[in-house]
């Protein structure tokens, strides 16, 4: 503070903790806010003598805002973490410049002196709070939720900055092309091109949306009992597919709403249902979205935009699906629900609804056997799923109305017995 005797301030500054060998300094010189920077001692401000680093040189590459299990810092922490990468052919100096999450306040951090990167690569820069760590720590953490990462210099002109909503666990948040494209949520490529992801892509064709219900008031209940929106997945191909790193939405301008769990897996000509109910925490597959009856999407797609397949489907009528016919390969048509079943019926509304009728199974709950008669019908198919959709057991018969079914060999549980694709019912093994 500067004043005189009388008690009138000419001028005064209040200040917080400061960096070792760093000037608190007017910029423009004279007249501007103070911000941190290399001291000028009895000299102009604006005369630190530095080479900065243009727009373009040098950029945000990639940033990790969730990390549990990805990649470790030097004392072992899963910590959050940004990449640089120098898109140039020449050596660029970071000193005087400065790192934040906080577009309000750019200088939170500064890089230490005598950092550089080299031509065409990368540095990690572990956003943790954890200064005395070895390695490069920033002084600010990203919140999952949604934060920003911002390049700066004490002037103010901004080398990079990117804004992001919520991100997913384990998932980078990168370029694509590397060094140059628009960020995506894709799998991390820790301190490496984010265009050399390790992972095999479903082809075109091999797994589709087959069906799906967005108005779902008395067809099939989820392993918790409630109604819920669903939609139904088949494996064309005779080979065994990996879902890891595939997303499913029902927003096109959002196209990773929700991630696959890892480990499904998908057998040859099987199914698989999904809850569109955003009940994350129950027993079997659900998304993290839900279907409009008035009309919506349904997409499937990889973390770099791929899409697998995907529907665009207008208003829905309750307790009818949208499904492919011919199954797997046919365009969508209303019909009568074929839950996790082969879509194809040789059969009208009415008769499904009186095949069902004439169903009887008993007993339900059954220990072991479980006999299914249908009065006036041939039984040529009977299948048992599991609640998340696992083909457990296909019979085929021949001109019979009454079949015993031996389910001893299944743990206790609930499970799906759909005869003829006709009925789809309930049991529960105890």
């Amino acid at each position: 503070m500067l004043s005189y005797a009388n008690g009138v301030i000419v001028d005064s500054i209040s200040f917080g903790q400061q960096t070792t060998d760093m000037g608190y300094a007017r910029i423009p010189n004279g007249t501007g806010n103070f911000v941190i920077q290399a001291p000028t001692i009895n000299a102009n401000n604006e005369g630190t003598a530095f080479q900065k680093i243009t727009a373009g040189q040098l950029v945000i590459n990639e940033v990790m805002a969730s990390n549990l299990t990805t990649s470790t810092d030097a004392n072992g922490e899963y910590a959050d973490w940004l990449e640089l990468y120098n898109n140039t052919s020449s050596t660029l100096v970071l000193d005087s410049l400065y790192a934040s999450n906080d577009i309000a306040n750019p200088l939170k951090w500064r890089f230490p002196n005598g950092t550089t990167i080299a031509p065409y690569s990368y540095l990690i820069v572990w956003a943790d709070q954890d200064l005395t760590e070895s390695g490069i720590h920033a002084d600010f953490e990203f919140a999952a939720t949604g934060d920003a990462c911002i390049l700066s210099y004490q002037d103010g002109s901004i080398v990079d900055s990117v804004t992001f909503g919520a991100q997913n666990t384990d998932m980078g948040f990168a370029r694509v092309p590397n060094g140059t494209g628009s960020f995506v949520i894709q799998v991390p490529t820790f301190n490496g091109n984010n265009e050399f992801i390790n992972y095999t892509k479903i082809p075109s064709g091999h797994l589709v949306i087959n069906e799906l219900m967005a108005s779902n008031s008395t067809t099939a209940t989820d392993p918790s009992g409630e109604y819920a929106d669903w939609f139904e997945l088949y494996n064309n191909s005779s080979d065994t597919l990996s879902l890891n790193y595939l997303f499913a939405s029902d927003d096109l301008t959002n196209l990773q709403k929700w991630q696959f769990p890892s480990g499904i897996k998908m057998a040859p000509n099987s199914y698989l249902i999904v809850w569109a109910d955003e009940d994350l925490t129950e027993s079997g597959v659900h998304a993290d979205f839900k279907f409009s009856t008035s009309g919506e999407n349904c997409i499937l797609s990889y973390p770099d935009g791929t899409i697998l397949d995907s529907v665009t489907f207008g208003v829905q009528t309750a307790d009818m699906s949208y499904a492919r016919n011919p199954n797997g390969t046919g365009s969508f048509v209303i019909q009568a629900p074929t839950f996790n079943a082969n879509n194809t019926q040789p059969v009208g509304v009415s008769q499904v609804n009186n095949f069902a009728a004439k169903l009887r199974l008993y007993p339900n709950p059954t220990s072991a056997e479980l006999t299914i008669i249908v009065d006036d019908y041939l039984i040529e198919k009977v299948e048992v799923y599991s609640i998340a959709g696992k083909l457990l057991l296909s019979n085929t018969y021949n001109q019979l109305n009454h079949v015993k079914l031996d389910l001893s060999n299944l743990v206790n549980g609930m499970y799906f017995v759909n005869i003829n694709n006709q009925a789809n019912i309930k049991v529960i093994k105890n």
